[in-house]
């Protein structure tokens, strides 16, 4: 009886642990959609008044006219965005043509397409 009482706990454990894990996944992904939509929302913005804004308390936008290449292309970045919510891992980037960029702490940068998840294995943007 002991071993089932045991069984049953481990995969109540097994469970909650995966539950969790898939969540902070669903957090992160829900993360940089908003993101996205605070760095459209500061261009738009910046069209018509000459300088962003900033929407939301927890993102700092800010104008950059940094230059990222990727796979040989290079593209210029116009806005980027910083936010505790990243953890420390990178920042968010649109280009004018609003092409998002994702630039992690050690300079590797990728496109983020849209309808993009991140990856479960590791943790990360």
């Amino acid at each position: 009886m002991a071993k089932w009482i045991i069984l049953a706990v481990i995969v109540v454990l097994v469970g909650l642990f995966g539950i969790t894990y898939l969540y902070d996944n669903s957090l992160r992904a829900g993360i940089l959609l908003l993101g996205e939509l605070s760095l459209k929302d500061s261009y738009k913005h910046y069209l018509e008044h000459g300088q962003p804004t900033n929407y939301a308390s927890s993102y700092q936008v800010n104008l950059v006219t940094n230059v990222v290449s990727i796979d040989g292309t290079k593209f210029h970045c116009i806005l980027e965005l910083q936010s505790s919510r990243f953890r420390g891992q990178g920042v968010l980037s649109m280009t004018t043509n609003e092409t998002f960029i994702w630039r992690d702490t050690s300079g590797r940068a990728k496109i983020i397409p849209p309808h993009y998840r991140p990856p479960l294995f590791p943790p990360s943007f």
